[in-house]
């Protein structure tokens, strides 16, 4: 159960720019699961980062890590995977110094 407080806090914590910039979050479980989502803003932030635009880059990690976040959580089956989750959902906060 702390593991969702700590998600719950996790995504409460994020700046609205990171949460509009992540994909429809109703696409999950009918379309793709928060692992391809996570994906997804994986390939965003490297292309941002290619590209030198750190802004962009910085809100799309940040939404990856949340959502690589959820998809451990959802899927987790033994300690180790709630402590990636845990992991993933320190690693979503946005440092304020870029």
């Amino acid at each position: 159960m702390a593991t969702a407080v700590i998600l719950e806090n996790a995504i409460a914590g994020l700046p609205s720019e990171v949460l509009e910039r992540l994909p429809d979050l109703r696409e999950i479980d009918r379309i793709r699961s928060p692992a391809e989502l996570a994906e997804e803003m994986d390939i965003r932030y490297f292309d941002f980062n290619d590209e030198g635009n750190e802004v962009e880059a910085k809100y799309a990690f940040s939404g990856a890590r949340i959502l690589s976040a959820c998809d451990f959580f959802q899927k987790s089956v033994s300690i180790f995977d709630l402590m990636e989750a845990i992991y993933e959902a320190e690693h979503s906060k946005i440092d304020k110094t870029c």
